[in-house]
């Protein structure tokens, strides 16, 4: 399993060093070796990923090094998605960049756990885990679209023309992409959610609403409904898409970090 610690970071940044070139070329040379190499990187971490499970027996959440392998994952798989329904390749260095870091990091820090929790070899927790990673990874995207528009959209109205204004898409393909990716964020949230429920009244018999992890989720979910329903059904579009997209994130951080390490109750395994 070494050589996976070794071999994903390294594939990362491989793939992220072929999007940087893309990005800064002006005749795209590496274009069509770009999707094949991250098809490449996301093959064998899932490889990575299968293994794991069968060895260790439970879902690779029993350590934050284990969770950030996932969310790279999660995240690289998100952007694959996005990229193949806009074909715009422009953006995936800045995405990728953040794969790659949470990738590198699990790899330097990931050991073998001593002690499982069951909870973690449960199928169910598993899929509900997977689709919450899954939904916070697309939020996470979103955001970073979200950003792009804004400072594209800046550097247009001020007639500043840097590299952004050179090399990204344009204002309307970063707010699709936006849209996109945060419409699989609520999806996802979504199906952790229903599955969430399931799961707790399985585990516990009986639902648990007042845990800060739950409550924090289902504001994140309410966000980022608005934003898809405003989207589609009131035409909301550009820098009202982007901020409500940067304020769901902004709950996430809140979620991943005061709520992680200091208010959750069941929700903490290792």
């Amino acid at each position: 399993m070494i050589v996976f610690r070794v071999l994903l970071p390294v594939f990362y940044g491989m793939t992220a060093a072929l999007y940087a070139v893309h990005f800064f070329s002006e005749d795209r040379p590496v274009e069509r070796f770009l999707t094949p190499a991250l098809g490449v990187t996301l093959l064998l971490h899932a490889g990575w990923l299968t293994l794991h499970t069968i060895q260790y027996a439970h879902f690779p959440m029993a350590s934050p090094a284990e969770v950030f392998s996932v969310i790279a994952f999660a995240t690289a798989l998100i952007y694959l998605w996005i990229e193949s329904m806009i074909a715009v390749k422009t953006t995936g260095l800045f995405i990728l960049l953040v794969a790659t870091i949470f990738q590198t990091i699990s790899s330097l820090t990931i050991s073998q756990i001593a002690k499982i929790d069951p909870i973690l070899q449960s199928p169910l927790f598993g899929v509900h885990t997977g689709a919450a990673i899954l939904g916070y990874a697309s939020i996470a995207i979103s955001s970073l679209y979200a950003l792009l528009y804004l400072v594209l959209f800046y550097d247009i109205k001020g007639s500043r023309f840097s590299v952004f204004f050179n090399q990204l898409p344009s204002l309307e393909v970063l707010d699709t992409m936006n849209t996109k990716a945060a419409s699989a964020g609520f999806t996802f949230l979504t199906l952790a959610i229903v599955l969430g429920t399931i799961w707790i009244e399985i585990a516990y018999g009986r639902l648990i609403m007042l845990d800060w992890k739950i409550v924090v989720a289902f504001l994140t979910w309410l966000i980022f409904g608005t934003l898809v329903l405003s989207k589609y059904l009131l035409g909301w579009s550009g820098k009202r898409i982007a901020y409500l997209s940067l304020t769901g994130f902004a709950t996430v951080l809140i979620s991943l970090t005061v709520v992680n390490y200091f208010l959750t109750s069941f929700h903490r395994f290792y």
